[in-house]
């Protein structure tokens, strides 16, 4: 088996763009079940409280880049001319790729998580006046994850390393902003004596969405450094990798799932393009389950899912465009981008080991 690591899906800043919808739906079938929620990361206890008021690369694309037209390029599949890399900058390479995985899933879990599920109880509060229980503290695995933002020494230039620790604390105190303010809105929520028309309540949501985007543009600063410096990496350990093809249709299939969100996101999605991608989609998952596959049966088992699950978010869009982009179809959307993310990761971590 191919010795070095094979990068996670960077799923971090997909997390706000793909799934806040299916947080809010969630959460909108808790409240009405009345049962407690958990989120993974330890983002659960959402219990909720109710107060009435009046209504108001790694070998992925780059999840911050966007993409200049409807286009979504195929990356090239044929080998490299250019003469094979040294060792040296192999294992560099090789160690950038895994301080950028323990680092994205850090980004993914506990606190980093806990920021898009409070904005996302922050957006149901302010339309429907519910609020769920603020998610567990842990300081112990709070510290931790921030340890996993730096990168050991020599891996960026000295600039870099005061930047990212800069970026690391803007999203710390932006954390604590949010956990702050949501703890404040909780009381006003269970306060009954307190007869305003939520004019508390919709400073505290707006100070807890600003303390968000805070968050958003400081983890975006963040990546931006480490991605320009870990995308020329994978692209270095990608060179010779046994399963180079199915790892660049995994990113053709990834860079169609950024695409769609961008559509979707329009007033007036554009059928015609919708299909295009789909096509776009079926070519990649065509181009991946081509034999043949070299590694183990077992890391071939888990890339087979995750083709699975992304046919299952081809169906998804198929439907939609036949059905229309209901509140339903885009759920399933999400349901299968999260499996198709999952599952990819699943198979990293098994081609990793």
């Amino acid at each position: 088996m191919y010795s070095v690591q094979i990068p996670y899906s960077a799923v971090v800043a997909w997390l706000l763009t793909t799934t806040f919808l299916l947080l809010l739906c969630v959460f909108t079938a808790g409240c009405y079940a009345g049962v407690d929620n958990a989120h993974e990361g330890n983002a659960g206890d959402a219990t909720v409280q109710m107060r009435s008021q009046p209504k108001a690369s790694r070998f992925l694309p780059s999840e911050t880049s966007q993409l200049p037209s409807a286009q979504v390029p195929a990356r090239k599949i044929e080998a490299d001319a250019a003469p094979p890399p040294n060792p040296e900058a192999l294992a560099r390479a090789d160690k950038l790729v895994a301080f950028a995985n323990a680092a994205y899933l850090a980004l993914a879990s506990g606190k980093y998580a806990q920021t898009d599920v409070l904005a996302a109880y922050t957006e149901y509060y302010l339309a429907e006046w519910q609020l769920a229980k603020h998610p567990r503290v842990d300081n112990e695995a709070d510290a931790l994850l921030t340890r996993r933002l730096k990168p050991p020494a020599g891996l960026f230039s000295v600039e870099q390393e005061k930047q990212l620790a800069a970026f690391v604390k803007a999203m710390d105190k932006a954390i604590a902003d949010m956990r702050s303010a949501y703890r404040s809105l909780e009381a006003y929520v269970m306060d009954a004596s307190i007869r305003d028309d939520g004019v508390r309540g919709r400073q505290l949501g707006e100070r807890i969405l600003g303390a968000h985007a805070a968050y958003i543009a400081a983890r975006d600063g963040w990546m931006h450094i480490v991605e320009a410096a870990t995308g020329p990496a994978e692209e270095l350990l990608l060179r010779d990798h046994p399963l180079r093809r199915q790892i660049q249709a995994a990113s053709r299939i990834f860079a169609v799932h950024r695409r769609v969100t961008q559509v979707l996101a329009l007033p007036q999605p554009d059928m015609e393009e919708l299909a295009r991608l789909q096509g776009e989609l079926e070519a990649g998952i065509q181009e991946g389950g081509k034999p043949p596959f070299r590694a183990k049966p077992r890391v071939e088992r888990t890339y087979r899912h995750f083709l699975k699950e992304a046919s299952s978010y081809k169906e998804a869009i198929a439907r939609g465009i036949a059905e229309g982009f209901h509140s339903n179809v885009r759920e399933e959307m999400n349901r299968a981008a999260l499996s198709c993310r999952t599952s990819y990761n699943e198979f990293v971590r098994v081609a990793n080991e």
